[in-house]
């Protein structure tokens, strides 16, 4: 019967069962020592008591120069290798050991000047290569780029305001604010064609009836139906169409008053060609709110010339 060898009486043994118990056949041969005659094998053999573990104390042989050497060969325990341990088998080891971990030499790095110098002429030379970039480009544009004179079209004209002898008004009549009268004078402008078309407000009512409405009041209360009646006069060597060259709202210091259609007849939306020397008679309707008749102005004006106002009478 052989003996364990002796042991703390705190070491844990491991209590797993082993598997070869009970079997002579399928046990191991324990190992013979070194300079010995081999062991008999075989089911006659003799039993042989394992040595004992040099890390336990047990035999002659050193004590190995780690805590945390490999196994012995002869021995049946488990030593744990530390973590990072450098697993190199030394056969020179008296208890047949790995040498001791030796952790590796840092490597020292470039120092911080270094590392911002770096920096700086990777800095500078993205710099100068956008530099580059960017002249490359301009040079380019200037080279290939073709300078083209764009005609805004005509200029606005001031329109000319006369009395009814014809003769020119310069004392502002006309503006805003200082609107003209009606039935007194002629607002009139130059052209695309090199004519020139006249306006001749002949009356203003700021309390009209609707006409078309067969009698019947079809305005919200509040509001009020202002009515001024045009004609509309075209000299020139062709034809215009005069909703196309006049155009007429009414305003306030606030807002705009579009036209009406359909209140009225001859309304100027719907206006016709006039050739050299024709005058129509039109008509423009807004309806505007009570308390804006004080202020109210009728604008006309044309697609190339400044508007002109004609005052509401009171």
């Amino acid at each position: 019967m052989t003996t364990p060898p002796s042991t703390p009486s705190t070491y844990d043994w491991d209590t797993e069962p082993d598997p070869t118990a009970g079997n002579a056949d399928l046990a191991p041969a324990a190992a013979a020592p070194v300079g010995s005659a081999a062991a008999p094998t075989g089911p006659a053999a003799a039993p042989v008591q394992a040595a004992p573990s040099p890390l336990m104390g047990g035999g002659s042989n050193p004590a190995p120069s780690s805590s945390w050497a490999h196994p012995s060969p002869s021995a049946g325990t488990y030593s744990p290798e530390p973590p990072h341990e450098i697993d190199v088998f030394d056969t020179s080891h008296p208890a047949g050991g790995a040498r001791p971990w030796t952790a590796p030499k840092a490597s020292k790095g470039f120092p911080a000047w270094a590392v911002v110098a770096i920096v700086a002429v990777v800095l500078l030379a993205l710099l100068a290569g956008l530099g580059l970039l960017v002249s490359a480009v301009r040079s380019f544009i200037t080279e290939d780029s073709v300078w083209v004179e764009v005609d805004d079209g005509p200029m606005f004209t001031d329109g000319v305001v006369t009395d009814t002898s014809g003769n020119q008004v310069t004392d502002g009549t006309g503006m805003f604010g200082q609107p003209a009268t009606a039935g007194e004078h002629t607002f009139s402008w130059p052209t695309t064609d090199g004519g020139t078309i006249s306006v001749h407000a002949t009356s203003i009512d700021p309390d009209a009836t609707v006409p078309l409405a067969g009698g019947v009041d079809v305005l919200q209360p509040g509001y009020q139906l202002a009515v001024i009646t045009l004609e509309v006069t075209y000299e020139g060597d062709s034809s215009v169409r005069i909703n196309d060259e006049v155009w007429v709202w009414a305003e306030t210091d606030l807002t705009t008053y579009p036209e009406v259609v359909g209140l009225v007849p001859n309304p100027l939306s719907e206006g016709a060609a006039l050739a050299d020397g024709q005058t129509l008679t039109v008509a423009v309707a807004v309806v505007v709110p009570e308390g804006d008749l004080d202020t109210l102005q009728f604008a006309v004006e044309t697609p190339e010339g400044m508007p002109l106002y004609y005052g509401v009478p009171r």
